[in-house]
């Protein structure tokens, strides 16, 4: 399945926990024993209920959208003006994220097959892109030599 099937499937099956692509992303590349491994350059379920094949998309998705996105961001938004506002606000935990701490060996962010395909080779650049944004630094091993 292509990077972008993928995240859709996640953020159609499991919004709560998944209304964005970074929180996907994040999943995918970052969190270890994510319940995915590498299989012919793509990422697949480890499932042993191989949930996810029971499902197939009619068409390719060229690039995941999550209905809640935009909702997601903008109740961040307003929460975090009302934390400015009144310091004793506590941000509902729905509406909070935090990057997985990217181990350099063992991340699929820094680890992937030499045969990863060209589209979850664009959704580990975008990840890269977005840990970058938002300061979290990671060492790649062609940077440490």
């Amino acid at each position: 399945m292509t990077a972008e099937n993928t995240i859709q499937w996640m953020m159609d099956f499991y919004p709560d926990i998944y209304p964005t692509r970074k929180h996907c992303l994040n999943q995918l590349f970052c969190v270890i024993g994510n319940g995915y491994k590498w299989k012919n350059g793509e990422l697949v379920d480890t499932d042993p209920d191989e949930f996810a094949s029971r499902y197939k998309f009619k068409k390719t998705i060229d690039r995941a959208k999550s209905k809640q996105e935009k909702h997601w961001y903008e109740m961040l938004e307003w929460h975090k003006m009302l934390k400015q506002l009144d310091p004793e606000h506590r941000i509902p935990m729905q509406y909070e994220f935090e990057w997985y701490p990217v181990a350099s060996e063992y991340s699929y962010v820094v680890n992937f097959p030499a045969d990863v395909t060209p589209s979850w080779k664009a959704a580990i650049l975008e990840c890269r892109k977005l840990l970058a944004e938002d300061g979290v630094v990671i060492i790649l091993e062609e940077e440490s030599k």
